[in-house]
């Protein structure tokens, strides 16, 4: 057969992702999150301004966001955000992303150079964050000190603390699918 033309190629591409591809539902949400939970990424980008629920909703379901353009951010927007450790997450050897003809994301994770244990270990210290960041209660403390309040004692994590210095362990953690 001839060889197919770089046009015919993209097109060829472009369907084969558009068929792999998964849409949701307004009334899909469990199937939403469930797929989160089960992936060790997720795409997540900057939409009408950086900062959306889409990036917590990937945190909340234990994967990481692969966040298209996060080096781009300015450094006082998200200051929440965990955005160190989720950039080393990203950049992690075995994580191959590209961007479709469409502008569509896709990407896959080469297991045989891809180190589960290092994975594992940054996404408990993106959790810890999270928790200690991220949850209402430290958004609360933070909002609480901003506007000058006293904070009661024993009202938990600082909202201003660093993350855990490689907290938690190197487990296999659940079961992932590739990106």
């Amino acid at each position: 057969t001839p060889e197919a033309s770089p046009e015919d190629a993209a097109a060829a591409a472009a369907a084969e992702l558009e068929a792999a591809a998964v849409w949701y539902g307004p009334l899909e949400e469990p199937q939403y999150f469930d797929d989160y939970s089960r992936s060790y990424f997720a795409f997540t980008r900057r939409k009408a301004g950086w900062d959306c629920m889409r990036h917590y909703e990937i945190l909340a379901a234990g994967a990481v966001p692969y966040f298209m353009g996060l080096e781009d951010c300015p450094e006082r927007t998200m200051t929440s955000f965990p955005r160190r450790l989720v950039l080393q997450a990203m950049r992690m050897p075995g994580v191959e992303v590209r961007v479709d003809s469409t502008g569509l994301p896709w990407g896959r994770i080469d297991h045989r150079v891809f180190d589960h244990a290092l994975y594992f270990r940054i996404l408990r210290r993106i959790q810890l964050w999270t928790v200690r960041h991220l949850s209402t209660g430290a958004m609360a403390r933070r909002l609480l000190c901003t506007m000058g309040f006293p904070l009661p004692r024993g009202g938990g994590g600082s909202a201003a603390s660093p993350p855990e210095s490689e907290a938690g362990s190197a487990d296999s953690g659940p079961s992932r699918r590739a990106a």
